[in-house]
């Protein structure tokens, strides 16, 4: 597996600080405890990275890292195989290793990492030499998240498999909901920066499908926009509520117009797929 660059971008050479791990980290705090020095609070440092293509950190030669944990942004991982892209979104709270992998596969592929949000890094690297009687708990913190990860890649494998992408689309909208979505009287808020290409890669569609769907969506009162927010309306039922409808392509809006004559937000003119 190589790992593609679209710039010239390299990481930092210096954190942007230092943090105590489980001060910032509430689940980890609950699970580990702390001995009540600052050494029991897990000092690491921690790198902030930019909107934009992700470099790869610097290997430690001869050392298998642990990786680094989200503590802020969002970041889209993706994975190339003979040209089709399928991506994944990550957050607060997840575990990454963004290297190329050393071991050759017999499928060639690609992948590509990029800060959709600006992130905060922490570098658990650190804590092989801290010594902790809670150390433990905090590492079974941490192979729980990596469970949930694959648990939620396994819903959105899930998710890509219906065949209609307005179901594929608002079924993975209320997916992110689940983690990253504001409750609201009737409605779920979900703000991440989510352009109609990332949300295609998403869900395994074409560009100009989503834009269509999305148009679909919101005519039929299932969502709504608020400047760069999607605003789920109702709950995650809508989503079954949806398949059993007509899964009719064309559709007036409001005005008059079909939804194949809107424009996007990626501020391209969408076509028929």
């Amino acid at each position: 597996m190589t790992t593609t660059a679209t710039s010239e971008r390299t990481w930092p050479a210096q954190p942007a600080g230092r943090i105590a791990l489980l001060d910032v980290d509430p689940d980890l705090a609950a699970r580990g405890g702390s001995d009540g020095s600052s050494n029991g609070r897990l000092p690491v440092p921690v790198y902030r990275l930019p909107v934009g293509h992700m470099p790869a950190p610097p290997r430690r030669p001869g050392h298998d890292a642990i990786g680094f944990l989200v503590l802020k942004g969002v970041l889209l991982y993706e994975v190339s195989v003979c040209g089709r892209a399928t991506a994944e979104l990550l957050g607060p709270g997840d575990l990454v290793r963004p290297w190329t992998r050393d071991d050759a596969s017999l499928l060639p592929s690609s992948t590509t990492w990029t800060v959709l949000a600006q992130a905060l890094l922490a570098d658990l690297d650190p804590l092989e030499a801290v010594r902790l009687p809670n150390a433990v708990e905090i590492l079974e913190s941490l192979v729980a998240r990596c469970g949930d990860r694959a648990e939620a890649v396994a819903i959105q494998r899930s998710v890509a498999a219906h065949v209609r992408v307005d179901v594929r689309v608002l079924a993975y909208l209320w997916h992110l909901a689940d983690r990253f979505g504001i409750v609201m009287p009737g409605a779920v808020r979900l703000d991440l920066p989510l352009t109609h290409a990332v949300l295609a890669r998403l869900v395994g569609a074409r560009r100009p499908t989503v834009t269509t769907a999305l148009q679909r969506l919101m005519h039929l009162g299932y969502l709504r926009r608020e400047n760069r927010a999607f605003v789920l309306v109702g709950d995650a039922t809508a989503v079954a509520e949806l398949e059993r409808r007509s899964p009719a392509r064309d559709f007036v809006l409001p005005d008059g117009t079909g939804a194949d004559s809107l424009p996007s937000r990626d501020g391209a003119e969408p076509t028929r797929s």
